[in-house]
């Protein structure tokens, strides 16, 4: 089954939210752009990256790298702030045994740092 790619690169318009050595993000799928431009556009969001944190753990006995889609630092409605990373994948792909550990590692990671720790699948960004 051949797979399809949308993939470029996202030019924010707030720079100064955006936390890269780079002017623009890369984008991997059309749904990653969507949330790259809510980010950019959303007035709670403090700053925000995109795949700026490692995460190790292991499959089938062998070392591998998570990279999570997004850092986002915001303003909650309490005024509190929050970090979350957060993932973007469609929903058929959470059962995925990979995906179960790269996210528990995920999870571990986020609340070693005092942090969260979200997957957002099309059930969120399309409701």
């Amino acid at each position: 089954m051949k797979r399809s790619h949308f993939k470029g690169k996202f030019t924010p318009t707030h720079p100064l939210n955006y936390l890269s050595s780079r002017s623009y993000a890369i984008y991997r799928s059309s749904w990653e752009r969507l949330f790259m431009r809510f980010l950019d556009e959303h007035p709670h969001v403090l700053t925000w990256n995109s795949e700026s944190i490692r995460i190790p753990y292991e499959f089938e006995d062998k070392p591998r790298i998570y990279i999570p889609d997004f850092t986002v630092t915001y303003l909650r409605s309490d005024r509190s702030i929050t970090t979350r990373l957060i993932e973007i994948k469609p929903f058929y792909q959470c059962r995925y045994r990979i995906n179960q550990v790269k996210w528990k590692s995920a999870r571990e990671f986020a609340n070693h740092h005092s942090i969260e720790f979200q997957v957002l699948t099309e059930k969120d960004l399309f409701a």
